[in-house]
């Protein structure tokens, strides 16, 4: 029996990821069918007004930290990246996907309770969410962020270091990426600034866990990134 246009439109749209019948599959549909049926009456994992705008995020090769970042940043939070990780792989499971763009996908996931173990714990750290309001408004001098990069083959490094406020930045050639040495170098040049050093944040790479030292001889405060979401020292 044939079907109308519009009926073969909205079960392509229902239950193919993309949207696209190039990418349509009847076993990923079924068991998206069964899936809505068992949990029919129940508040679903992510709201259907909102999945494609994630689907399409992700094809654009854009991470879950970096959707559920990003979003919450514009005002309009979509999910929290636990929460996406959790609906791609409900998707997988169903037959879908939307895991292979995944920019990491070869590398095994971890429960949240072993996160620590894949990069390890930085004692003391403070994070950015107790940063004060005033760091966010960039309307002081000498809220600073660090970073750093690594040179072709690993062969060399520097650190940087930015005024959220001036953009003043400050290049620190780095002999090493040991935290003892990082720490030492970052100290010499930042106490050679006539500007303020009221604080300063880092991400969660282990070169910093020397934080406390960098905070001791500058007199500052040192914050840190959320795990696996550096952009939120957005300025460097």
């Amino acid at each position: 029996m044939s079907k109308d246009r519009s009926v073969i439109s909205r079960e392509i749209r229902r239950n193919s990821s993309s949207g696209s019948y190039q990418l349509y599959s009847p076993k990923q549909a079924q068991n998206r069918t069964e899936i809505r049926s068992k949990f029919k009456g129940r508040k679903p994992l992510i709201q259907s007004e909102i999945k494609l705008k994630i689907e399409s995020l992700l094809m654009l090769q854009w991470s879950p930290e970096q959707i559920h970042g990003r979003t919450k940043r514009e005002g309009k939070s979509l999910a929290s990246h636990e929460t996406i990780y959790q609906y791609i792989y409900k998707d997988k499971k169903s037959g879908g996907d939307l895991f292979n763009h995944l920019r990491q996908r070869h590398r095994a996931r971890y429960k949240r309770v072993n996160t620590t173990k894949r990069r390890g714990v930085i004692q003391d750290r403070i994070s950015i969410s107790k940063r004060p309001q005033i760091i966010e408004e960039r309307v002081r001098l000498g809220d600073w962020e660090g970073d750093t990069m690594i040179g072709k083959n690993h062969k060399s490094a520097i650190a940087t270091m930015v005024d959220r406020t001036s953009k003043e930045t400050k290049i620190v050639k780095l002999n090493s990426r040991n935290a003892k040495h990082t720490s030492r170098k970052i100290i010499i040049k930042m106490k050679a600034t006539n500007n303020p050093i009221n604080s300063i944040t880092f991400d969660n790479g282990k070169e910093f866990s020397e934080h406390k030292k960098i905070a001791k001889h500058l007199n500052t405060i040192v914050y840190f990134t959320e795990p696996y979401i550096a952009f939120q020292r957005g300025t460097n």
